[in-house]
């Protein structure tokens, strides 16, 4: 703002200096704000191989967590926003960053069709096929829906058609316009989770479904059978469109609610197969998300009476917050409560020194950034080095 809305006593100068305070600083807490300046000079990206993990407690040290294997040399890329707005279009996540950090993000992702906006093609629904189209990157940005009339979207993937903006836009509509007419008490992933895992913490029965249960998984129904069908109706794609991860990952944890545990299993595999693909995670890769849906996952293997699975599920899901550090409190204490009740004795301390870790599944035990003076050419997970942080580039961060 110019000078006229500052504060009284506020300078130019001091003016700049909380603005380079604001852009620089992460997020510590719900009101507090903290400065670590290696871990400012890392540059952003919507496709990161990196995230910030702050510990709990009075220090709040910052880590720089490594989600995927690296290279000797790869710049060490986080992402700026949070995980739930990074499975968002990109014209989302590119209006919180410009907001927020005023710069437009160039990172390889944002210059590519939208990865998150994949639509079933209207001309190969009613010739039997099941071709797929997507948002164009030179698309004019929009914000959630698909309010951007006169904008391309890519040649389909089987009939090579390249269907109107406009009634693509009609139909994308459609489906956002059902999710958000949808009764608030199935909106809320969080809010769902948030009732599941208070519940079993205090070893209380589930909460009862919520209002709007009955709308959600009829939607979820519709979803699911359109992306089955051979020519059937256009919808958002499975995996591939950022309204049909919401729809199943809010399935799921309905359909755990309503003790119909295949199916809350099921949409929590589809939900986690859509956030590695956004992501491309690989077979080593971890997010924060993969820990909710695996323990969804795990959930229905306890409702089902296969408790091996279950504690196989929960175990993986700890292992991967762990990676994290101390980010997701309640979700860490909703897993060692469960593995509890299942009879397993949760330790932290990584067992003996000697001990040999299980070839057998990735061992996220070590998987975070720390400084050290060996040399390596190539980093996989538990073996993470320092490497050092790129110049950050001012134009295209």
């Amino acid at each position: 703002p110019g000078s006229e809305a500052w504060p009284p006593g506020v300078t130019e100068d001091d003016f700049k200096m909380l603005v380079i305070f604001a852009i620089n600083t992460i997020a510590s807490g719900p009101a507090t704000t903290g400065f670590y300046p290696l871990s400012a000079r890392a540059n952003h990206s919507c496709r990161p191989n990196a995230s910030f993990s702050l510990s709990d407690g009075v220090d709040r040290e910052n880590k720089l967590v490594v989600t995927q294997p690296l290279r000797a040399g790869d710049e060490v890329l986080p992402c700026y926003i949070n995980e739930t707005d990074l499975l968002r279009p990109r014209a989302r996540r590119q209006k919180l960053i410009s907001n927020t950090w005023n710069f437009k993000c160039l990172c390889v992702r944002c210059s590519e069709p939208d990865d998150v906006r994949i639509m079933g093609c209207p001309a190969c629904a009613g010739e039997g096929r099941r071709g797929r189209v997507t948002f164009d990157v030179e698309c004019e940005p929009m914000v959630e829906g698909a309010n951007a009339r006169g904008r391309r979207w890519t040649q389909c993937t089987e009939c090579g058609t390249r269907p109107s903006a406009e009634k693509m836009a009609n139909l994308e509509d459609d489906w956002l316009r059902q999710c958000t007419e949808l009764p608030k008490g199935v909106r809320s992933m969080d809010r769902l989770r948030h009732k599941r895992y208070r519940s079993a913490i205090r070893r209380r029965p589930l909460p009862p479904p919520p209002e709007g249960t009955e709308e959600l998984l009829a939607l979820h129904a519709r979803l699911v059978e359109a992306n089955n069908a051979v020519g059937g109706e256009v919808a958002p794609v499975m995996g591939g469109h950022w309204l049909a991860g919401l729809v199943v990952g809010l399935a799921a944890e309905v359909y755990l609610l309503l003790g119909r545990a295949e199916e809350a299993s099921e949409a929590a595999e589809q939900r986690l197969a859509f956030v590695r693909r956004v992501r491309e995670l690989g077979d080593d890769g971890l997010s924060l998300e993969d820990a909710n849906n695996l323990a969804c996952q795990g959930a229905a293997a306890k409702l089902e009476g296969n408790e091996d699975m279950a504690i196989e599920l929960f175990g993986e899901a700890l292992q991967v917050l762990q990676a994290f550090g101390e980010v997701e409190e309640e979700l860490e204490e909703y897993l060692m409560s469960e593995l509890e009740s299942l009879g397993v004795e949760v330790q932290f301390s990584g067992g003996p020194e000697d001990a040999e870790p299980d070839e057998s599944e990735p061992d996220y035990s070590g998987f975070e950034f720390r400084e050290t003076s060996e040399e390596s050419s190539e980093l996989e997970p538990g073996e993470m080095r320092f490497l050092g942080m790129a110049e950050p580039d001012a134009e295209a961060k």
